[in-house]
């Protein structure tokens, strides 16, 4: 089965994005046996844009059909539940799957075009009825289009959201990283993002479909570990990543899968690494170096 790992924080422009497709990448390259999926959750599209790019430079998400998107995996769940149909529902994954030429890495694209630039915030807000079923739609994708046996690792860009799109990414998840900016606002944000991640978890296993939900959701997602992006030097900069540490090990009923807690490895701001991610590519020894850290604990 996969290990899936969902990439997220609450707070915007810490590079969640870029950090997806650069541990893709590394995966790709060094794990030629491996398939590796990304899924992209944020309704703003942009690791679809950088996907894109890299599937076919000319290409854009403007240019996808409506079944070639996540999005309509979510409408089309959504309506059926809405409407107690109870026929079952099929996907055409050679359709929604697109893989990088020469590679080993595949995504599913979300498009900010779908339906008339209906978005996944715009469907999530439609979701409102059958909300237990609603959480299982990822789950049951990909467990019935055999992704979940297809794929040795599924990364998943979450949008900093906390809604039931991205509860049930949290619920199927067998591990968590969080990227941060070190500074003392954002690491009291990382805390809560966990904490909220935690609440989420206690609160479907105390429903009443908590025998259904333990069934389908064998266990809680696990922090990896929380890394540095946007290293600036600085005086004293050592001393938030101290503060993450004794703030996330304060917290209670979390482990952490990195007993560091905090990567070693720093993302520094470097406006070339952004500019190439636009083009498809990443050029950073640095996240090699992380995604090597990552992958040593799984």
């Amino acid at each position: 089965m996969s290990k899936k790992i969902f990439v997220g924080n609450y707070k915007g422009g810490v590079g969640k994005t870029t950090s997806v497709f650069a541990l893709a990448k590394y995966l790709g390259l060094n794990m030629p046996d491996k398939r590796i999926l990304m899924i992209d959750l944020d309704p703003q599209s942009s690791l679809s844009e950088i996907c894109i790019s890299a599937y076919r430079n000319t290409m854009s998400l403007s240019d996808l059909s409506d079944d070639e998107t996540l999005n309509s995996v979510y409408h089309l769940y959504n309506e059926f539940f809405d409407k107690n149909l109870k026929i079952g529902l099929t996907f055409n994954t050679e359709k929604l799957i697109k893989t990088i030429p020469s590679t080993n890495v595949s995504f599913i694209p979300t498009s900010i075009y779908y339906n008339e630039s209906m978005g996944l915030d715009e469907i999530a807000m439609n979701m409102h009825k059958k909300q237990i079923e609603n959480l299982f739609i990822l789950k049951d994708f990909l467990v019935n289009t055999n992704i979940e046996k297809d794929y040795e690792y599924i990364l998943i860009d979450c949008p900093p959201s906390n809604n039931i799109i991205t509860q049930g990414a949290f619920m199927l998840s067998d591990y968590y990283i969080i990227p941060t900016i070190m500074d003392g606002v954002s690491i009291k944000g990382v805390s809560h993002y966990i904490k909220t991640i935690n609440s989420v978890y206690n609160k479907y296993m105390g429903s009443e479909y908590k025998v259904t939900i333990r069934h389908h959701f064998e266990k809680k997602p696990e922090l990896l570990g929380v890394f540095q992006t946007l290293k600036r030097g600085q005086v004293g900069y050592e001393d938030p990543i101290d503060f993450c540490k004794v703030t996330i090990r304060g917290l209670e009923n979390i482990t952490c899968k990195n007993p560091e807690i905090v990567f070693e490895t720093k993302i520094d701001n470097y406006i070339a690494t952004a500019r190439s991610i636009y083009d498809g590519r990443i050029e950073s020894e640095e996240y090699n170096s992380l995604a090597r850290e990552i992958i040593s604990l799984l």
